[in-house]
């Protein structure tokens, strides 16, 4: 499956090499030279996937990330670096990165990647309608997550306020082998 590609690199050599790769694999792909160029791309148009280094001037990449997620862009980011760490790694990944690969990149893995994020992205059906993406509703209270605000905290679930204990589960000592109650102290 073929898509629309976003690579996002401040080293030309590597977004320009990137770009040609993924077009010779049939990838409309455009590019972007720092995270700020990227974010005035996503909104103006529609990608199936941004391809983003990590170390940028001005905005790292995963500040890049936590601004198009709370903007509500939902497309998926597959995260590169020539730093790359576990650290950075996971924390890139809770930012809301899809996936986390290292410099220098084996094409192979590349396009590997690549494929397999277009491919799990909801609307990669064949002869699926154009989805909206992003969080359809803008206000504040769409925005809230538990993570960010205190007051959006679920209510707890229906289970826990009505569970019983069952007649089979009292095992205390005190039950008599008879299979009796427990003895009460007076």
């Amino acid at each position: 499956m073929k898509g629309h590609i976003l690579v996002v690199d401040d080293d030309r050599t590597f977004r320009l090499s990137t770009i040609a790769l993924l077009g010779e694999e049939g990838h409309d792909v455009d590019g972007a030279g720092s995270a700020a160029e990227a974010i005035e791309s996503i909104e103006r148009g529609r990608y199936d996937l941004v391809v983003m280094d990590l170390r940028m001037p001005g905005l790292s990449g995963i500040d890049g990330v936590e601004i198009l997620r709370k903007r509500g862009e939902g497309v998926p980011v597959l995260m590169i670096s020539g730093f790359g760490t576990v650290d950075t790694a996971v924390r890139a990944l809770h930012t809301g990165v899809d996936d986390f690969l290292t410099k220098p990149v084996e094409p192979e893995v590349l396009l590997e990647r690549v494929a397999s994020l277009i491919q799990r992205r909801p609307d990669a059906k064949e002869g699926a309608e154009e989805s909206p993406g992003g969080i359809v509703g803008r206000s504040e209270v769409m925005k809230r997550t538990p993570s960010t605000d205190p007051r959006s905290e679920p209510a707890a679930p229906s289970w826990s306020r009505t569970a019983r204990p069952s007649p089979r589960a009292s095992s205390s000592p005190s039950s008599s082998a008879t299979g009796e109650g427990p003895s009460r102290a007076r």
